[in-house]
């Protein structure tokens, strides 16, 4: 009997088809909205394919097949042919599909697609279509069929383009038989683009009544077009911007607006009548200091200047600012309000810039060590990455600060050094991020217990000094290590600047590799078989690729003498930032850019490119943890044509076949959905 129940439940039959068919609506149906929107990347998403619901048993088949076929999007020739040859072998299918959007022209195939899918009633087409793509399927098909509901997509990119005319010609002519069309979702603001004859034949047929547009300046366009159409509504996809007054009072009154979410009302706290109240009088001085310190955190934001130090959102306006005066006010409340203050208005000191230091800090133009020589005895994080730090910054922050200091990031220009002195009064340091000429005193002075709880090391620019000083402390907690090496200038007399970096980091390896989870080195640094030997615990692997962006030499990094069990992630960078504070390397990971990605091969040949994933084969033998791959400068190409355009791309089955991910900067695999 339970093993009845047990394979019920494996083929999810105790869970009622109602309550299944709902959830698999909520999965697979696609918002109008969506369907209609005229970007070139609303559906371009690296992610598991719909139909994998259909896999899951035979009781989701049956409930997902008429949803998952609902509605189709096809952005590439190769989906058109699956597509067509699947209703050619099921009919049944096409009857249910009501919506279909085509992103180019796709052959005779969309014909095929077309004669199965006679229940049409959204239609959305595009005008940008591209040589050799051709349209003459969509041409003979569109009489076919007969929507309630058409959108276009029109960029002006191949305005002129002979297989665009033809597409315009064949809608033309079918407008006479779409008797059922009374939505038009317009991509236009100010004029028809390559579709002039076909918005003049919707003019001239009467039949709209609804049309969407963009803005307010698309709404004008369209009622100047449609006046003779018996329209009652003219929508716009965008929230009002106050008092909108359009000039003609029939567009007024036609008019309505996709409305923004409604703020969350805040309640209004009304002050007591009484001047003489006193909050917590009565309550012991103890409870008030704890708690009006706890109030003056959250107002002085201590979380969120911690967070700007690594993400860089340090900005001058807006409602995330850290201006001086904005946080310098709660601190002349009183004098209470003051001392409990003062520590959180100096945890965290970001100097991005010299403007910023004297807007931000300095109002009466004091200088640094001046200031961190006074009062501030209380700094927990201190980050000055771009400016090179006077002679004196570092001895003057370990003074003050050197109890409280968990997180600091300096430029150390050209003649500043790091001392074993100023590093031995920094107990409580968790993170240390340098750049520059990174020069250590005498080497000698450096003992092992200096810097017990350092978990991060980030330095760009090592010398040998720094490299041995590094090698003589313990860093029991050591976890994440950036070691980058000058890639020019050599940094031991008599020897290249390659060979001694390799030296100095198999050096460093040596002593502290057995702890790291994490590190990124320079991939020219990398000693045959050593860097992994070196690291038993590494996760994760930064290889900087430097100016020729030329791939890593994973013949190098991948034979160690015993197989690898944790490193999970390779991730390849060009470069480290400009504005380097680490760990955040990536850069915005914003998928609404509109931006053509940075190709990947550039300026290095394609065929270096090949060879590193051929490479990859053999890594796997001795890399068994390896998952993934990350390219962390580039977005995957999200169109058919400019997936062509990247002769590297169909190397992916190799990775396929390793199973090994193929990762761009926005966490995003690589799946050949369109290939």
């Amino acid at each position: 009997m339970s093993m009845d129940v047990d394979t019920r439940r494996m083929n999810g039959d105790l869970l009622p088809e109602k309550v299944l068919e709902q959830i698999l609506k909520a999965n697979l149906c696609i918002d109008v909205d969506l369907f209609n929107d005229v970007s070139d990347d609303a559906f371009a998403k690296f992610e598991e394919s719909s139909a994998a619901y259909v896999a899951v048993c035979r009781s989701w088949s049956r409930v997902a097949i008429p949803w998952l076929y609902e509605t189709a999007i096809v952005r590439s020739t190769s989906q058109a042919r699956v597509l067509a040859n699947t209703l050619e072998k099921n009919p049944e299918l096409g009857c249910y599909m009501k919506k279909l959007r085509v992103e180019g022209g796709y052959g005779q195939y969309m014909l095929t697609i077309l004669k199965r899918t006679p229940n049409i009633s959204h239609l959305s087409l595009s005008m940008d279509i591209w040589d050799p793509d051709t349209t003459e399927g969509l041409c003979s098909g569109l009489s076919l069929i007969n929507p309630s509901c058409l959108a276009l997509r029109d960029t002006g990119v191949c305005k002129g383009n002979e297989v665009v005319k033809k597409l315009v010609g064949a809608l033309d002519v079918a407008l006479v038989e779409w008797k059922n069309l009374t939505v038009f979702v317009s991509p236009y603001i100010d004029n028809a683009g390559c579709a002039g004859d076909v918005i003049a034949s919707m003019s001239v047929f009467r039949r709209l009544q609804t049309v969407v547009v963009r803005n307010k300046r698309g709404a004008q366009w369209a009622y100047s077009n449609f006046i003779p159409c018996p329209l009652k509504s003219v929508r716009v996809m965008a929230p009002p911007t106050g008092k909108e007054d359009m000039g003609n009072d029939r567009l007024q009154a036609l008019l309505t607006y996709d409305m923004a979410p409604d703020a969350p009302v805040i309640e209004t706290i009304i002050p007591r009548k009484s001047r003489r109240f006193v909050p917590m009088a009565g309550q012991t001085e103890q409870l008030q200091d704890y708690i009006w310190s706890r109030i003056l955190y959250f107002a002085l934001e201590v979380e969120e200047r911690r967070d700007g130090l690594y993400r860089n959102n340090y900005q001058k306006t807006g409602p995330s600012a850290y201006g001086y005066r904005q946080r310098v006010d709660p601190l002349l409340v009183s004098t209470r309000f003051l001392r409990l203050g003062i520590p959180h208005f100096y945890d965290t000191l970001l100097v991005p810039s010299r403007d910023d230091i004297l807007e931000q800090y300095f109002p009466s133009y004091l200088y640094v060590e001046h200031l961190t020589a006074r009062q501030i005895g209380t700094v927990s994080r201190f980050s000055m990455p771009q400016i090179a730090i006077p002679d004196t910054m570092i001895s003057s922050l370990a003074r003050s600060s050197g109890r409280t200091l968990v997180d600091l990031g300096l430029n150390l220009g050209h003649h500043n050094t790091i001392n074993a002195l100023e590093l031995e009064q920094l107990p409580q340091l968790r993170v240390l991020r340098l750049r520059g000429h990174v020069r250590a005193g005498p080497v000698g002075e450096f003992r092992p217990h200096m810097l017990p709880r350092l978990e991060k090391l980030c330095v760009n620019g090592a010398t040998n000094s720094f490299a041995q000083a590094v090698a003589r402390m313990s860093l029991p907690c050591l976890s994440s290590l950036t070691f980058v090496f000058p890639a020019t200038s050599p940094i031991k007399p008599g020897i290249s600047g390659a060979e001694a970096a390799q030296s100095l980091l198999a050096d460093v390896l040596k002593i502290h590799g057995d702890k790291l989870t994490q590190l990124t080195v320079n991939s020219f640094d990398i000693v045959s078989g050593a860097t992994i030997d070196d690291c038993p615990k590494l996760e994760k692997i930064y290889l900087l690729l430097g100016p020729g962006m030329r791939p890593p030499r994973l013949g190098l990094l991948a034979p160690p003498r015993k197989n690898h069990l944790q490193l999970i992630n390779i991730v390849l960078l060009p470069d480290l930032p400009p504005d380097y504070p680490l760990p955040v390397w990536f850069g915005s990971a914003d998928s609404s850019s509109r931006r053509r990605p940075r190709a990947l091969i550039s300026p290095c040949p394609a065929a270096e490119w090949s060879d590193f994933l051929t490479q990859l084969d053999a890594a796997t033998r001795t890399l068994l943890a390896l998952q993934q791959v990350t390219f962390a400068w580039l977005a995957w190409p999200t169109t058919e044509r400019d997936i062509a355009a990247e002769p590297w791309l169909p190397e992916h089955k190799i990775l396929e076949a390793l199973k090994v991910k193929l990762v761009d900067k926005n966490g995003k695999c690589w799946r050949a959905r369109l290939i």
